[in-house]
């Protein structure tokens, strides 16, 4: 990347627009002395626009206890209930979360479910969703990296939460839905192939992406009962999140991005 003049500006952690507004890598371009980048593939995408940023891997390495969750084996019977962190997320998908557990309890009796309850969220509005038929406990907000390690795979909201499975090597079922319009008008904003970000940097659809229409009880059952009862698809799927761990980098990105600074400021005061 060109190095600017005057008050040096660095980017750390750079926006997404590799997703949509991609013409604002020209602004970065231009303004910004130095742009750190999180995810693998987006190093390639700056490229395009003639930029030479630093991949500094990512901070959720930091976050997710990696070591101690590889000592706990996930549980066969146990499947994970991810419906995120707003209230249109969870009236909107927990009903068809709850409709495919009942397929999946209804096949094996002995499915039991975690419900993972998001910092801020009351925890009756998981319940009011719910079947009262259907076993399940409450994960907390504190547990979630454990409790996802524990489940065989999950059901789960799109967001940031599909790489913090990936990390915990834990199949997921991604879905997502938004209003008639919204879709309309994303599908023609949107650059990217897929929704999640194991997705994106495995660059396939690893994690089923369940969208829209797609995103009810029905297909949602049918792709967890083809797990369920071919167990060598979920361990083919680990293996690929063991792949994306490493691409992800180790420990450490803030102080690679503040060592990358530190350094160029020196080249900043002499050049």
């Amino acid at each position: 990347m060109a190095r600017k003049m005057g008050i040096p500006v660095y980017y750390y952690i750079s926006p997404q627009i590799w997703a949509w507004r991609s013409g604002r890598a020209n602004f970065l371009r231009e303004n910004v002395r130095n742009v750190f980048c999180i995810l693998p593939f987006e190093k390639d995408f700056y490229a395009k626009y003639d930029m030479d940023v630093d991949y500094i891997g990512n901070p959720l390495v930091d976050e997710v206890p990696l070591e101690r969750l590889d000592a706990i084996d996930p549980e066969p019977n146990l499947v994970g209930i991810l419906p995120g962190s707003r209230n249109r997320e969870i009236s909107t998908l927990l009903p068809e979360f709850t409709e495919a557990a009942r397929v999946l309890r209804k096949r094996n009796p002995d499915t039991r479910f975690a419900l993972f309850r998001a910092p801020g969220m009351d925890e009756s509005n998981l319940w009011r969703f719910w079947g009262d038929d259907l076993p399940a406990e409450i994960v907390e907000p504190e547990d979630r990296y454990e409790g996802m390690r524990r489940c065989s795979f999950v059901m789960a909201a799109s967001g940031t939460v599909s790489l913090e499975l990936a990390l915990c090597g834990t199949p997921a079922i991604i879905a997502y839905r938004l209003s008639s319009l919204s879709y309309f008008i994303g599908r023609f904003i949107i650059n990217v192939d897929f929704i999640s970000l194991p997705n994106l940097i495995l660059k396939r659809e690893v994690f089923p992406e369940m969208i829209q229409e797609d995103a009810r009880a029905t297909p949602i059952a049918e792709k967890a009962l083809s797990w369920r009862e071919n167990p060598d698809e979920l361990d083919a799927i680990r293996s690929d999140l063991a792949r994306l761990r490493t691409m992800l980098g180790e420990p450490g990105a803030a102080g690679r991005a503040a060592d990358l600074i530190l350094e160029d400021l020196k080249e900043f005061r002499h050049g």
